[in-house]
């Protein structure tokens, strides 16, 4: 009878430690689970980032590329009207005399360093277009 009770202990001890190992795993296959779906969660929103990051980059470049095409336009307008200018001062300049004529002379020479500019930043040859070979 004490080698039963013995036995019948050993058996109550063990099932009682299986019972919990079994609530353990229980708990280990459900926290598992939890962040396995975290982890789902958490890649789907990196996703969601790295396209709305592509996207940016997208629009990004089409708005620089826009921004371009109207300071290319904007310039063309400046440099029309430089031109303008400078054949306006050099029709004065013959009738001008002493600080007029100096004062003509220096903003000449300001309106053609901005086109200079204008026609390195651009490309453009004398008259405000592409330059013979620039694309």
């Amino acid at each position: 009878r004490l080698e039963r009770d013995k036995r019948l202990a050993a058996s109550s001890q063990k099932f009682a430690e299986a019972g919990k190992v079994a609530a353990e795993l229980k708990s280990l296959a459900a926290r598992f689970e939890a962040d396995k779906e975290a982890q789902e969660r958490l890649l789907g929103q990196a996703e969601a980032a790295r396209s709305a990051q592509a996207h940016d980059g997208r629009r990004e470049a089409e708005l620089h590329a826009e921004l371009r095409t109207e300071q290319r336009e904007l310039d063309a307008t400046r440099y029309r009207l430089l031109r303008e200018h400078e054949a306006a001062m050099q029709a004065a300049l013959p009738a001008a005399e002493g600080a007029q004529a100096s004062l003509l002379r220096e903003q000449l020479s300001s309106s053609q360093a901005a086109r200079g500019v204008l026609r390195a930043t651009w490309g453009w040859d004398e008259e405000g277009g592409a330059a013979a070979g620039a694309v």
